[in-house]
C-alpha cells in the first residue's frame, strides 16, 4: 500500500510524514531523486541527489516518473517504486503528479491537506521555514 500526502507548500506534509515514520517504523518512505541541494538544517532523508545529466538519463530511460520542475530543480520517483506492494510506503505528492501516480497505481491512498486561510501558508513559508523566495511563495 502506498500512502500519498498532498497539499500546498507549507501545509505540513513533511511534518506529518516525519511523525508517521517515527510512530510506525514499519512504514517505508519512497525515495525521490532530485537535483535540489539540501536546505540548511535539512537531513537527506530518503532523497537521492543526482546531477542534472544523470537525472536526464534516468528520465529518458523511463526509470523516473512523476517528473516535475519546481523552483528551478527537478524531482522524480522510480516507476517501480509506485507499483502495488504488500508493504506500507509513504510519500508526498505534488498535486500536479497525483493523476499520473494514480494511472500507474490506482490503489494509492491519497490524503489531501488544505487550509481555509492562505495567509497561514505565507507566514509558514516566509517566517518559519524561510527557504523560498517571495516569488516562489506567491506562486
Amino acid at each position: 500500500m502506498i500512502i500519498a500526502l498532498t497539499g500546498p507548500s507549507g501545509i505540513g506534509k513533511g511534518f506529518i510524514k516525519e511523525q508517521l515514520l517515527r510512530t510506525y517504523p514499519f512504514i517505508e518512505e519512497l525515495a525521490w531523486f532530485t537535483t535540489r541541494p539540501l536546505r540548511p538544517n535539512e537531513s537527506g532523508g530518503n532523497r537521492i541527489n543526482v546531477p542534472d545529466f544523470q537525472f536526464n538519463q534516468l528520465v529518458e530511460s523511463g526509470n523516473l516518473v512523476l517528473v516535475q520542475n519546481l523552483y528551478g530543480y527537478r524531482y522524480g520517483l522510480r516507476k517501480h517504486d509506485l507499483a502495488p506492494s504488500p508493504s506500507v510506503k509513504l510519500t508526498e505528492l505534488h498535486i500536479d503528479n497525483l493523476i499520473e501516480a494514480l494511472r500507474i497505481n490506482t490503489t494509492i491512498l491519497v490524503i489531501g491537506l488544505i487550509t481555509s486561510d492562505l495567509s497561514l501558508l505565507r507566514e509558514r513559508l516566509s517566517i518559519n521555514r524561510n527557504t523560498e523566495s517571495q516569488a516562489e511563495i506567491e506562486n
